[in-house]
């Protein structure tokens, strides 16, 4: 499973669950039986990004927690991909830079898996290399440095929004309030990709407000 995908499982968990989720209803997010091997590989996958723990019953665990309602954390997205033995020995190895020829990779990876086969690694290798290519970002923080270095909204942005320090160009849709300024690109991939972004991290900052705002009872015991 690939990692975006099991985050998209504990974003479910931590939403309509509260972070806690037994199996029959964890298997109804998938449309599986909760009982089969279906059912349990997936789970194997979760819990070896290290997002989720327990047995019948799951929860979210720490790493799982600060992933979801940090979405743009990409130092904990790292930290779930290289929890996995094999990724970790991959990127150890790889360093970023996959070989573009699928034969090289594969017998690269026969080496790292010590796989008796050649064809197992073979067969194994457009998807690890899917997963692999996937996490990159989080794993070299190249899109992140490129953001930083071309500003907030690329290097041809015009002038800042007045009173915000933020660059928005002219062509971009906004929402603009008292304490906020939204901006993004007028095309529907722009449009859900910040809804995706921000649905996840609105619900953890009401989360975090509403456990903080909860009085304290004091029982006076005479």
């Amino acid at each position: 499973m690939e990692l975006s995908k099991a985050i998209s499982v504990i974003e479910r968990i931590y939403k309509d669950y509260d972070g806690r989720i037994p199996a029959s209803s964890l298997a109804k997010l998938w449309g599986i039986e909760p009982r089969g091997g279906a059912f349990a590989n997936r789970v194997k996958d979760v819990a070896a990004y290290g997002l989720i723990e327990g047995k019948g019953e799951y929860t979210l665990s720490k790493l799982g927690t600060r992933i979801v309602e940090n979405p743009n954390d990409r130092e904990a997205k790292a930290d779930a991909f290289l929890q996995v033995p094999l990724f970790k020995a991959m990127h150890e190895y790889f360093k970023g830079k996959l070989p573009e020829s699928n034969e090289l990779f594969a017998e690269r990876l026969r080496i790292l898996t010590n796989a008796k086969k050649p064809s197992d690694a073979s067969l194994r290798a457009p998807r690890l290399r899917n997963h692999y290519n996937e996490a990159l970002p989080y794993l070299t923080g190249e899109q992140l440095k490129s953001s930083a270095s071309a500003g907030l909204f690329g290097a041809n942005s015009p002038q800042p929004h007045s009173g915000s320090g933020l660059t928005i160009p002219q062509d971009y849709e906004r929402l603009v309030g008292t304490d906020f300024v939204i901006a993004t690109k007028k095309d529907l991939e722009a449009i859900e990709m910040l809804q995706a972004q921000v649905d996840p991290w609105i619900t953890a900052l009401k989360k975090k407000l509403e456990k903080s705002a909860k009085p304290t009872v004091t029982v006076a015991v005479e």
